[in-house]
């Protein structure tokens, strides 16, 4: 009757081991690192730069017009349409334009930027990632003034339009 006897690994095991197989294992240790490396100094570097725009509230031609704007009772909705908002081409076109960017479009500004909302606050967050700095500055200030230019530009439309809807009004209740 034979009995199993349990044969318990040894360090000397182990190194044997490692010592028959070091063909497999030398190469991935050496070669893992030297491939990381390689790979991480051939990546271009990016700089980013954010600006912050407070967003406005309040809807004025709504107000005045007395249609009921959803936007303001809900925070998230708003800031969320205002981001959205803020992604408009025509508002990257005026950036680049702003800093003289003539080689640029506005689809690679959009492409290299976000607009996020702040989870707690009514701030916009412009955010441009570009390899030169100062070009990172320049776009992401260029695009939060072109966004407040733009939104007034268009709060000014919506103010004439609410005000001619309302001489409107009382033209036919005069007449």
């Amino acid at each position: 009757m034979a009995a199993d006897v349990q044969h318990a690994s040894t360090l000397h095991d182990y190194l044997r081991i490692l010592r028959r197989r070091k063909w497999i294992i030398v190469p991935a240790v050496v070669i893992a690192p030297l491939v990381a490396v390689l790979l991480s100094r051939g990546q271009a570097v990016s700089y980013k730069a954010a600006a912050q725009v407070l967003v406005n509230r309040q809807n004025l031609a709504a107000n005045i017009t007395g249609v009921n704007d959803p936007t303001q009772l809900d925070s998230t909705r708003l800031m969320t349409t205002q981001a959205q908002f803020a992604r408009l081409p025509v508002i990257a076109r005026a950036a680049l334009a702003t800093v003289g960017e003539k080689n640029a479009s506005a689809s690679d500004l959009l492409g290299e930027s976000t607009v996020t909302a702040s989870d707690n606050s009514d701030f916009l967050i412009f955010s441009v990632s570009d390899p030169r700095p100062t070009r990172a500055v320049r776009l992401a200030t260029a695009y939060a003034k072109q966004y407040v230019a733009y939104s007034h530009r268009f709060q000014l439309a919506q103010l004439h339009a609410a005000d001619q809807s309302l001489r409107d009004r009382i033209q036919r209740l005069v007449l």
